[in-house]
């Protein structure tokens, strides 16, 4: 499947019909949607209308006139008619030169309420913006043309003339959504999808009608057509977005999934807003992926007809947060109408780290009082090697529908158990992840593997264990942005520390991700504070974040990155020695624990290289599944092992016997051709020297880089103009200085002229405004953020004098 989704993504990025990404992808599917129609109306009209043994009748080979015959059938039947001249196939192959308008016309044929029974507004516009769009560009015609033919030839091909339609679009817009890295708020994936319409459908033979509040692409509609079979063509069905092009792509995902135009309707609306629904308006099933808080439940209990079922899927926060999360969560299970909490693995959702969880309700009356809880928060693919991903899901719907209760697994709990922990409905109070185990020793910190490092007069130790046991002065916690404290690291400190800590940090809210709140240890006795550190935002999706990052850094990057950068500032601020962190937002956070010891280790060797002060940081690792040994952690030890290399040789560098250090060339070889072309001011010459002169040389790089002072003069300006031309690469020492140098200035300037790649290395802070405007670049280095800028100038240096040779060669 992933073949055909390379195959359409290919086609994306060469179409140049919309200037927008997405709208481009709309006008793919809408031919890909309309070839489906054609297909559907053809094998209808050939197989039921006109019996199959009739020898040589072929619909799309009529004439429109003879057509006509069968348009009452069609109409009655699939909500819609084409004929043989509109069918997909014969427009690629016709020699009509206005294809765009006569789709168009088509598309507005079928949405007519009149020419069939499909209600108005159901989203797909696509085909009319197009058309607006083509007065404005002469060549659109042919675009579309060349575009339906590719498409046409595409599933004619026999390695994808057999695939499912659905399968096409489910595999296209998962991996659309994977590398644009956006529209993910309105995909679903189709395994989540599937389990939650096994969950409201099981033993349910009597649906009519199906609701889907915030139905994104319609992941959870189309889903039902693969669960019920044929029986879901009897079904109708609703949704609703306040995205209209969510709705564009949520239509053609039913239209692919053999949705009957009068089947379903799509409305553009905010159901918690608007007033679009009755109180007489009621649905046999609502389905909705509405994930920031518990405020919809009313809106579901509203409109869900008596003995039916809800599936709602959300964060866990809304689990046990306080407020009006509490508020709500207290009725509902006060009143028995929670059937289930399922907690699921972390990545279940595609680009969200985050571990989702699942809300069955019921309004159905039930004796037994109570709710259950299943911990299916371990990752399929990463610990279980009997179950594939598909089979997993399969697995926790089975286990719900058997009422199974399996240790560290499923249990159901009465209400009396859950009103006692003050309604909370956070899976872990209930069904311990962990258990301790004799194989697993090394969790409690008896383990050899401890490993420490040394960066400048700081050690930063490595141990196995829950961090609650160290004996430092500070514990940083990874918390959301709530400080809810209900699982993972969190909820281990305010099980030791008590509520006292949760209940004076959120005296500092509001706060944001990548901040760090500080609160009292509670009842922890050798601490002093607790930094919380947040990682989660349940309120907020990313793009609410998105003025915060800078170049190509990732969300998760700059929230563990800040939260490292604010835990050393409060430890300086407060005069605090020692800290004991975890890795920060690998747990209920779901950030990749590779990516979050990168970061952490990069960030921590560099701030510890800044400063002569001698502190003691711990990193304590600890999998709350007791499935990880030690050696699934040796790209956590790898990582802080390459840091503290890399500032043992920048110290090297930088702090050697002033015999080691070069000497000024009282007469430079003029003659000689150098790789490398150093531009800087004379006022710079020490520190130019220092950082990167002798860097390079010590790597055996040799540079052009002499202070002009001492060789003014036109015979020093023509060999300046010999080693920019015979130069490989350009470093220019970028300070307050240099910037505002007229030779420095000249230099750069004749060095772009010649394409030269220029490297910039900042000195000092003064502003780059004049070189960024005259070299638009900002990807600069910077020595005083040790240890990785010497690494990075000498690699990208060396990378570059290769490069540039083996292209001379």
């Amino acid at each position: 499947m992933r073949n055909i989704g390379n195959h359409l993504l290919r086609i994306v990025d060469r179409c140049r019909i919309f200037p927008e990404r997405r709208e481009n992808i709309c006008i793919i599917l809408g031919l890909i949607c309309y070839k489906k129609l054609s297909e559907s109306i053809r094998t209808f009209i050939n197989n039921s209308i006109h019996p199959k043994e009739t020898t040589g009748f072929e619909y799309k080979l009529l004439s429109d006139t003879e057509a006509e015959l069968y348009k009452e059938d069609a109409l009655m039947k699939l909500g819609y008619f084409l004929y043989p001249s509109q069918l997909f196939e014969n427009l690629c192959i016709s020699d009509n030169k206005d294809i765009l308008k006569e789709i168009s016309m088509i598309v507005r044929n079928i949405l007519n309420a009149e020419n069939g029974s499909m209600p108005m507004g159901n989203g797909w516009n696509i085909f009319s913006e197009c058309s607006i769009q083509s007065n404005m560009t002469k060549s659109l015609n042919e675009q579309i043309k060349e575009l339906s033919n590719e498409l046409n030839a595409l599933f004619q091909e026999k390695t994808f003339g057999d695939l499912d339609d659905t399968d096409i679009f489910d595999s296209f817009i998962s991996m659309n959504c994977s590398r644009s890295r956006n529209g993910y708020e309105f995909y679903l994936p189709r395994n989540l999808a599937e389990l939650m319409v096994h969950l409201v459908t099981e033993g349910n033979s009597k649906i009519r009608t199906v609701y889907t509040p915030f139905c994104g692409f319609g992941t959870l509609m189309s889903y039902f057509s693969k669960v019920l079979k044929d029986n879901f063509h009897n079904i109708i069905f609703l949704g609703t977005d306040k995205n209209q092009h969510a709705l564009d792509l949520c239509c053609m995902n039913l239209i692919l999934n053999d949705f009957h135009f009068h089947q379903f309707s799509l409305k553009e609306s905010n159901p918690l807003e608007s007033g679009d629904l009755t109180d007489s308006d009621k649905y046999d099933i609502i389905l909705t992926s509405y994930i920031k808080d518990l405020s919809i439940i009313d809106h579901i209990l509203k409109h869900l007809e008596d003995n039916s079922v809800a599936a709602l899927l959300t964060f866990p926060g809304v689990l046990y947060r306080s407020g009006r999360d509490k508020e709500i969560r207290d009725r509902l299970i006060k009143n028995n109408l929670i059937r289930a909490i399922i907690q699921l693995p972390p990545n279940s959702l595609s680009g969200i780290g985050i571990a989702p969880c699942i809300i069955l309700l019921s309004n159905k009356h039930q004796d037994k009082k109570g709710i259950h809880f299943i911990n299916a928060s371990k990752n399929p693919q990463k610990d279980f090697n009997t179950y594939t991903a598909d089979a997993y899901y399969q697995y926790i719907a089975n286990v719900y529908s058997n009422q199974d209760e399996i240790p560290h697994f499923s249990r159901f709990v009465y209400q009396e158990e859950i009103i006692e922990n003050d309604c909370s409905l956070n899976v872990s109070n209930y069904i311990p992840s962990f258990h301790p185990s004799e194989n697993h020793d090394f969790q409690n910190g008896n383990s050899d593997w401890n490993r420490s490092y040394k960066f400048n007069n700081s050690t930063l130790t490595i141990r196995f264990g829950d961090v609650v046991t160290s004996d430092a002065e500070v514990i940083v916690s990874s918390d959301d942005t709530e400080i809810s404290m209900g699982g993972g690291v969190s909820q281990s400190i305010l099980e030791a520390g008590g509520e006292f800590i949760k209940e004076d940090a959120q005296k500092k809210l509001p706060a944001m991700l990548g901040d760090v709140v500080v609160s009292t240890a509670g009842k922890l006795t050798n601490q002093k504070f607790i930094f919380h550190c947040l990682t989660i935002d349940y309120d907020h999706d990313m793009s609410f974040y998105k003025e915060k990052l800078s170049g190509p850094t990732s969300m998760n990057d700059y929230i563990i990155n800040h939260c490292v950068e604010e835990c050393f500032r409060l430890m300086q601020a407060l005069n605090i020695k020692s800290i004991a962190f975890p890795l920060i937002g690998s747990g209920i956070a779901g950030i990749d624990m590779n990516l979050v010891a990168k970061v952490m280790s990069e960030s921590l060797a560099e701030l510890l290289s800044r400063t002569s002060n001698p502190y003691q940081i711990e990193l304590f690792l600890l999998d709350r599944f007791g499935e990880k040994k030690e050696f699934d952690y040796l790209s956590v030890f790898e990582y802080f092992g390459v840091q503290e290399k890399l500032i043992q040789k920048n110290r090297n560098y930088l702090f050697d016997d002033e015999s080691e250090v070069i000497k000024e060339l009282e007469i430079p070889n003029m003659v000689q051709d150098y790789p490398v072309f150093i531009s800087f001011s004379d006022s710079d010459w020490d520190i130019v020297k220092k950082l990167i002169l002798q860097v390079l040389n010590k790597e055996g790089i040799e540079c052009f880089a002499y202070k002009k002072e001492n060789y003014a003069g036109a015979n020093y300006q023509d060999k300046i103009i010999h080693a920019i031309n015979h130069a490989k690469v350009v470093i220019f020492a970028c300070s307050n200085k240099s910037m505002a140098s007229d030779e420095v200035r000249n230099e750069l300037f004749y060095s772009r002229s010649r394409k030269k790649l220029i490297i910039p290395v900042k000195l000092d802070s003064s502003s780059t405004d004049w070189y960024d405007y005259n070299f638009m670049q900002i990807d600069y280095i910077d020595p005083k953020h040790m240890p990785n800028a010497i690494h990075k100038l000498i690699k990208r240096v060396k990378f570059e004098i290769k490069r540039n040779s083996s292209l001379q060669e």
